[in-house]
């Protein structure tokens, strides 16, 4: 007994680190379990840790307010609700910061993966824990959103405004019944306006901004690979890549550095994951840096996508028509979200002899 009484007591003499020790601890444990989007051990784990960081807050909401009486055998274990909480935390943006991270280029999730970074700097510092239950309801709200943005389309088995409006208005619609919970025992206005309902409705419009600038990265989409190559052939199942790049260049994806021919195609392939029984479409959209234009768009062509856990869907489109000099390819939703990009230069081959190519598999 007299050992635990001084682990409680250097337990609230350094809760700060404590805190920051298990939200670390969330991180590092999401990272060796998470796997897939859909991987139903990642889903009920979200749910659980969503429902535990909701009942903490509703309880620490009350006790505020003398609404209730935590029992006496629960007393002690509630001392460190708070790092239960950071832990939960932790894990659930991690899991938001890795999905979000690998289904959008880094250009076009830049705001949005700031604001996630801002957040967990944020809400580990001392100075805002002091100053009330607001900030974890709002990174409550912002899981929330992350979690129903996520999963409705992989129930529905596409992506757009749809399943997003359809995410925003669940999410909605359980912060108002939580909410509402919380109002049958607080009649303090100032407490539910300024702690709860400011920082969830913020958040919510913040959501639907991003969504609408298109910097909600689209998850659960993301491009696993993508590359630039002279000929493409699909061989036994599989897809041979035709390529001139010289294997000492292992940042490139095929030719980056195009020689072309007068004749030659240019090649785009691309593997995509997507969850099983997803069915949707993505958009190749192929950019010339115009020396006078800037980046000037020259075309956009759709590709249907069927879900696969293992190795995703596998595709490509080629291009005739082109110009020498400066490209990318930016692979987009129907709605115009960015799912990667690749760059590539297209310099004039003048040469007539053999060429040899170097063939990869995917």
């Amino acid at each position: 007994m007299k050992r635990l009484a001084q682990f409680q007591q250097y337990y609230k003499d350094h809760e700060n680190y404590f805190s920051i020790g298990f939200f670390i601890s969330g991180f590092a444990f999401d990272l060796i379990m998470i796997q897939e989007i859909d991987e139903l051990f990642s889903v009920v784990q979200q749910i659980f840790y969503l429902f535990v960081i909701g009942g903490v807050l509703y309880c620490d909401s009350l006790l505020l307010f003398e609404k209730i009486k935590i029992p006496s055998w629960l007393q002690k274990a509630w001392e460190y609700r708070m790092a239960l909480v950071h832990f939960a935390l932790g894990t659930l943006l991690n899991i938001y910061s890795i999905f979000y991270f690998k289904s959008s280029s880094l250009l076009s999730s830049f705001v949005f993966m700031i604001l996630i970074s801002v957040i967990l700097i944020a809400n580990e510092n001392h100075s805002v824990k002091k100053i009330g239950l607001w900030p974890k309801f709002l990174i409550y709200t912002l899981c929330l959103n992350a979690f129903f943005s996520m999963m409705i389309p992989v129930v529905l088995g596409f992506i757009g405004w749809i399943p997003f409006a359809l995410a925003v208005f669940i999410t909605t619609a359980v912060l108002l019944f939580f909410i509402t919970r919380i109002k049958k025992q607080i009649s303090d206005k100032t407490f539910l306006r300024k702690q709860i309902l400011l920082p969830t409705l913020g958040v919510e419009v913040l959501f639907i901004s991003f969504y609408l600038l298109g910097w909600i990265p689209p998850v659960p989409l993301s491009a696993k690979f993508m590359g630039i190559y002279h000929k493409i052939e699909k061989e036994n199942g599989q897809y041979l890549l035709y390529h001139q790049r010289p294997r000492w260049k292992i940042w490139q994806n095929g030719d980056q550095t195009f020689l072309a021919r007068s004749g030659d195609p240019i090649y785009f392939f691309t593997n995509i994951y997507s969850p099983a029984r997803f069915s949707d479409e993505v958009r190749v959209r192929w950019i010339y840096d115009d020396p006078k234009l800037g980046w000037t768009p020259w075309d956009l062509i759709p590709m249907k996508i069927s879900g696969g856990r293992e190795e995703g869907f596998r595709g490509f489109t080629y291009k005739n028509k082109y110009a020498p000099g400066k490209w990318r390819v930016q692979l987009e939703t129907t709605d115009g979200r960015e799912i990667g990009r690749i760059y590539f230069d297209v310099i004039p081959d003048t040469s007539t002899g053999e060429r040899s190519f170097l063939i990869d598999e995917k």
